[in-house]
């Protein structure tokens, strides 16, 4: 192949050029054909020969200025400055024609022939997440976030947001605005529409602590103890002892049967093989804290 490095040789040398090489330098001046474009009759082929569609490019592609800063080609695939209308479709991959590029922030448009813009994608998104719950391992809420604080927020100000959470969190003044969720030191709990486990309940609303009945067994005799608070009917557990009026429940005595116990001493609670005791004024598991983010 006559290339212009071989025609600068022959200017460098003196050399003259057979009449065969002659003709490849006439042929690849006419094709514009050298080591870096080649011109066929199907089309132009950068760093390829023998085109085989009106443009084939092996390698990286820039086209335009430079893209975010750069002035550079890319390392790698195409880049693309200053094209705001695309005729004729762009092959990206096996079988994906891009048709057209799109500003829809709805996404609504063919995916499969149609490319969304940056800001097209960042818009969706926008929109998808408003109301979404996150935890951030940083000590404030990233840009578009707020902290589930619980506070109030103007309707007007935050209007996407106020349209998905409503008054759920939270009336504010009765009409101007509204209350952010506060998952300040609490822990989330899946809200259950049909499973039976956590029945009646209404999304966003919150519980209290709460511990399951259940029985002490005390060793020795075999015999065992139910504790139930009379006032507001919640197991009575602790260091200490039981004692009062309490509500006996057993086979023999039947339910909510009011009977009369000694105080029972039931010492302060010791380390098992399981580990030592931690004993404190709530009941939790191991956790960590993160700040919990509503996205607006």
């Amino acid at each position: 192949m006559a290339t212009r490095d071989e025609l600068k040789q022959f200017f460098e040398t003196g050399d003259t050029p057979t009449a065969a090489q002659f003709a490849a330098l006439i042929d690849a001046f006419i094709h514009q054909q050298d080591d870096r474009a080649q011109v066929s009759e199907s089309g132009l082929g950068l760093g390829i020969t023998n085109p085989k569609n009106r443009l084939d490019v092996l390698g990286a592609v820039g086209i335009g200025v430079g893209v975010a800063g750069e002035q550079s080609a890319p390392m790698n695939g195409l880049r693309v400055a200053g094209i705001s209308h695309l005729e004729g479709g762009l092959q990206v991959g096996a079988g994906h024609a891009v048709q057209e590029i799109s500003n829809d922030p709805t996404l609504a448009a063919n995916s499969a022939t149609a490319l969304p813009t940056q800001q097209a994608v960042r818009q969706y998104l926008d929109e998808l997440l408003v109301g979404s719950v996150s935890a951030f391992a940083t000590d404030t809420a990233p840009l578009g976030w707020l902290a589930c604080d619980g506070r109030a927020l103007l309707r007007a100000q935050y209007p996407k947001l106020f349209e998905r959470i409503g008054i759920r969190f939270g009336a504010g003044d009765g009409s101007t605005t509204f209350n952010l969720p506060d998952l300040r030191g609490e822990f989330v709990r899946g809200w259950d529409r049909s499973r039976g486990v956590d029945e009646g309940r209404t999304l966003g609303t919150s519980q209290s602590h709460m511990l399951q009945g259940h029985t002490h067994h005390e060793q020795g005799n075999g015999h065992y103890h139910w504790g139930w608070h009379e006032a507001d009917h919640v197991p009575v557990l602790g260091s200490g002892y039981l004692g009062g009026h309490l509500n006996a429940f057993s086979s023999s005595l039947g339910r909510n049967q009011r009977t009369e116990f000694a105080r029972v001493s039931l010492g302060d609670p010791a380390a098992t093989s399981h580990g030592p005791t931690a004993v404190g004024p709530e009941t939790r598991p191991r956790n960590v804290a993160l700040l919990y983010c509503i996205k607006h």
